[in-house]
Order: structure tokens, then C-alpha cells, then sequence
């Protein structure tokens, strides 16, 4: 029998089919979606030794463009969906929660301070780049790269995370995957330990700009501050081979209760954080017991990765048998459930 309306159309003339065909496959930009917008409030290029930048609300989720910027600041203080950076020299970005993807193309000399989903350069050169991103951040033809965690806060940001479906727990900032290696060198380094954001993002913005008052009064840089937790992640020297695994089951404030409690020990180190939905299957496999099963069946378990000298019981005192809580029970139990984690994170990964 088929549809009514499937055969009417399939009668009409071929260039009345050949037109609903071109509409229906050409790509749509987000603005060209919805209620009408002008692309120009979406992009930022061609200047020279300005600040430019748009302040919460103004972007609302829409696509951006960035291109031909040179010794110039961009600070963009809402989430976006995706966003294009080309062709920029000795400029400064800060870039609100992308929710899918940042692609910097032909860039030298600039500095990123970006929350993302996917982050990749390509044909970059002496970038400095602060990332939360949730997958593994991709380098492809670009070279003497730096890397650090993100480290920003401002009051809308957390709730721009939640409306870029990001979480801060999830940032893989130092897990650099290099599409062209040369072999005896490398094309990225991760910056020390401890190194001030403020060194690279100092933030100065003239008085009479519509952002002064914004930045001066809501933005800091101070990582006891940041909505993204400070992670040592994978450099390559300063820990020990003592490592605990905690899970917070009662969501991210007890989580970040906890890690400002291990930060006023001096030896701890956050080595990696991770929020996601673990089964009750895979809980059993990690934890070796059904005990938590009822805290796993409630939703998404943020996971911490600590490292330092007695970390086990250290962490155990910090939670103090808090059923909202679970702590590894000796360093040798946190290597094998780290091992365990890290394949169900990267199962996660590659089934999005």
C-alpha cells in the first residue's frame, strides 16, 4: 500500500523531487536553524591588537567562528556547540563549554583555555593549551605544544557545563594522542606542576571595555576556585607508588568536599578524575562485592584517582566509613581497580 503523501510526491514533476532532495541533504549551520539569527554575532576575525569577546547569554549554544586574528585577546563566556579557530598569531582565547568539538587550524604562537568535548589542532605551532576535554585531546602536523588542566571560574560556568552536557570530573587534559609523531622527539610537553594560569591568561582588559566590569568582578583563576578539579594527570615524574581509588556515589559537592579535604594534606596528589555510569555489573567487577550495589543502581559515580605516601589511610579517614563513599582498601587493590576503570572508561569512550 505505502503512504498517500510518499506517493503524491513521487508523481509530481522531477525538479519539484530534485528540490526537497537538495534541502534535505544540504548541511545546516546552527543559526540557519530555528529562529532566525545574523551569523555575524557568531564570529570574531580579522583584528589586530584588540579584545573581543561576548559575555554570558549572548551565545546561547550557537556555532562560532574565529579566523585571521593576530595579537589580539577573545574571551568567550557562554557555552557553544562547536567552534572554529584559523589562521590566528599571538593571540590570547578563553573559549566557554563547547559541547562538541574544537577544531584550531594554522594557529602559532597563541594560548587556549577551553572546556570541550573533542579538542584537535592542525597545522598549529607553539600553542599553549588548557583543557578540560572529555575525550583524548588529538595534535595532528603541530609541534612544541604545551599542555595544562583548565583552571577558570565564573559564576555561570558550572551551569554552562551542565548545558553543554560536559561534566568537570571527566578531563583528559594530559592523555595526548599525536596523529604525527616524529620519531626521537616530541611534539607536546605538559607544563610543571603548580605553574600559575594567571602566568599565561593575565587578564587585562582596558576599563573601558564592555567586559572590564565582568572579568574584574566574576572571573578568577585561582585553582581552589576552578570548576574543574586540579589534576596532576600524566606527567611523567612526582609520584609515588602508593595510588587509592575513591568513589563519591552522592554526587559532585560531596566529591569536591572531599578533594579540598585532601588538599590540605601536602603529599596527596589528584592524579585523574572521571564521572560516569557505572552498571551494577561492571560496579562488582571493579569492587569485588555487591555491598554498593544500591549506591550504583542511583545514577552516575564520580571516580578519584589519589597518589602520596599513606594515601590509603589517609583517605579513609577523610570519609570515615561514609556509606556515600568508597576507598580502596590497599595501594595493590587501587592498581588492579585502576587497571579495571580505565578499560571501562575507554569501552564508554569509543561506544559514543
Amino acid at each position: 500500500m505505502g503512504c498517500m503523501w510518499c506517493k503524491l510526491n513521487d508523481s509530481t514533476t522531477g525538479q519539484g523531487t530534485e528540490s526537497t532532495r537538495k534541502n534535505e541533504s544540504a548541511p545546516k549551520f546552527s543559526w540557519e536553524q530555528g529562529p532566525q539569527v545574523d551569523p555575524k554575532d557568531f564570529t570574531i576575525e580579522n583584528i589586530d591588537g584588540e579584545v573581543a569577546g561576548r559575555l554570558p547569554g549572548t551565545i546561547n549554544g550557537q556555532q562560532f567562528i574565529i579566523a585571521n586574528c593576530k595579537n589580539s585577546s577573545v574571551y568567550l563566556f557562554d557555552h557553544i556547540n562547536t567552534i572554529t579557530v584559523d589562521d590566528c598569531e599571538n593571540c590570547v582565547f578563553f573559549i566557554g563549554p563547547v559541547q562538541t568539538s574544537i577544531f584550531i587550524r594554522d594557529c602559532k604562537d597563541c594560548k587556549f583555555l577551553v572546556a570541550c568535548q573533542q579538542f584537535r589542532t592542525r597545522d598549529c605551532q607553539r600553542l599553549d593549551c588548557f583543557l578540560s576535554c572529555v575525550s583524548l585531546p588529538i595534535i595532528e602536523a603541530s609541534s612544541k605544544m604545551r599542555f595544562g588542566p583548565f583552571c577558570f571560574y565564573y559564576p555561570e560556568l558550572l551551569g554552562q557545563f551542565e548545558n553543554s552536557s560536559l561534566s568537570p570530573f571527566n578531563c583528559h587534559w594530559s592523555e595526548i594522542h599525536d596523529f604525527t609523531p616524529v620519531t626521537g622527539e616530541s611534539n607536546f610537553t605538559l607544563v610543571p606542576d603548580g605553574t600559575p594560569i594567571r602566568d599565561f591568561f593575565p587578564l587585562d582588559v582596558p576599563e573601558s571595555h564592555q567586559l572590564h566590569s565582568f572579568i574584574s568582578q566574576k572571573v578568577s583563576t585561582k585553582p581552589e576556585y576552578s570548576v574543574v578539579p586540579q589534576t596532576f594527570g600524566s606527567r611523567p615524574a612526582g609520584l609515588t607508588d602508593e595510588k587509592c581509588l575513591a568513589l563519591v556515589f552522592s554526587g559532585w559537592e560531596n566529591a569536591v568536599a572531599l578533594i579540598a579535604k585532601a588538599a590540605t594534606k601536602p603529599d596527596l596528589r589528584l592524579v585523574r578524575t572521571w564521572q560516569l555510569q557505572l552498571t551494577v555489573e561492571n560496579g562488582r567487577r571493579l569492587l569485588q562485592t555487591m555491598h554498593y550495589d544500591a549506591q550504583l543502581a542511583k545514577g552516575p559515580v564520580i571516580c578519584l584517582e589519589f597518589n602520596g605516601p599513606q594515601v590509603v589511610p589517609l583517605l579513609q579517614s577523610l570519609t570515615q566509613g561514609n556509606e556515600d563513599f568508597y576507598v580502596s582498601s590497599d595501594s595493590g587493590v587501587a592498581d588492579r581497580q585502576l587497571d579495571i576503570l580505565g578499560g571501562i572508561v575507554d569501552m564508554q569512550m569509543n561506544s559514543q
